[in-house]
């Protein structure tokens, strides 16, 4: 299995503690190590709520108009929800659809990795 299938069991792990309290949100924080249209939208169907440092090229659609990430900065439809920052510059958060197909590796059996 690969690191991204582990990652996937993890989240099942985590939110079966029920760690989230009232007060709290579980959110799984993801580097773009992991930025994988598939892993990505499974883990979406399943529920579990992430945060994805994207890679500056992947491309996103917002509001219907395609866009490469890094473009978002420059658009002004953005939130700051709380005063995070990350390398030095406030982190800010939009919405977006992944509309690129999914190309899953595949192991030996055709099982994605």
């Amino acid at each position: 299995m690969s690191h991204l299938g582990e990652l996937g069991l993890c989240m099942v792990h985590i939110t079966a503690q029920n760690y989230p309290t009232e007060k709290q949100s579980l959110i799984h924080i993801i580097d773009r190590e992991a930025d994988s249209v598939y892993h990505l939208r499974e883990w979406d169907a399943a529920g579990h709520p992430f945060l994805v440092r994207m890679r500056g090229y992947s491309g996103v659609t917002r509001d219907g108009k395609t866009y490469k990430a890094q473009e978002l900065e420059r658009e002004p439809n953005y939130s700051f929800y709380k005063n995070v920052y990350y390398q030095g510059k406030q982190v800010a958060e939009t919405e977006v659809v992944l509309t690129r197909e999914s190309n899953a590796k595949r192991a030996k059996g055709g099982i994605p990795r």
